[in-house]
């Protein structure tokens, strides 16, 4: 586990270090993107689990895409079911920078190819990552994930949707 602290002015780093995280403090706050590309930097697993610190896994939910890495070849991301507090689940179908009919009108109920990859918990092949550059680093925060998922999208990938992986997202908390 890496935690990159991007300048916070609370004891998060500290208590991740606590917890036998590797934490790579920056001196300043340089944007979602740009700590995103500082960890992917040290990680050494083939596939990048990017999450926000306002996500929690459920239970089994890293075990799903890693075994949709092995299933799925032709997939560079992977994504899981976001769940709101309050239930909601957070489905985005569209990107803007992919053709419309890759757009996904309605949250799927099984596994299948989305235009879009939502950072706030996003798998990456590590290789798929580097060859595309990672995350537009002059892209401080928001839509930093639309950006790379239409790049992996148009570098010839797919984008998983995994439907039994879940993840709660606090929004903001």
């Amino acid at each position: 586990i890496i935690v990159v602290d991007n300048a916070s002015g609370d004891d998060s780093a500290r208590i991740a270090e606590t917890m036998r995280a590797r934490v790579l403090r920056l001196g300043e706050n340089l944007g979602f993107g740009t700590a995103c590309n500082r960890g992917a930097a040290v990680a050494s697993h083939d596939g990048i689990l990017f999450l926000n610190p306002d996500a929690r896994l459920r239970p089994d939910t890293l075990d799903l895409p890693e075994r949709a890495m092995g299933a799925a070849s032709e997939a560079g991301a992977f994504v899981p079911r976001l769940i709101h507090p309050d239930g909601w689940e957070h489905f985005q179908g569209r990107n803007p920078f992919v053709d419309r009919r890759a757009w996904v009108h309605e949250a799927p109920q099984s596994d299948c190819d989305v235009p879009m990859g939502i950072g706030a918990a996003l798998l990456v092949r590590r290789d798929v990552f580097e060859r595309l550059g990672g995350f537009d680093e002059s892209i401080f925060l928001f839509f930093e994930d639309v950006d790379l998922s239409a790049r992996i999208i148009n570098a010839g990938y797919t984008i998983r949707y995994v439907h039994d992986a879940a993840v709660d997202h606090m929004i903001g908390a």
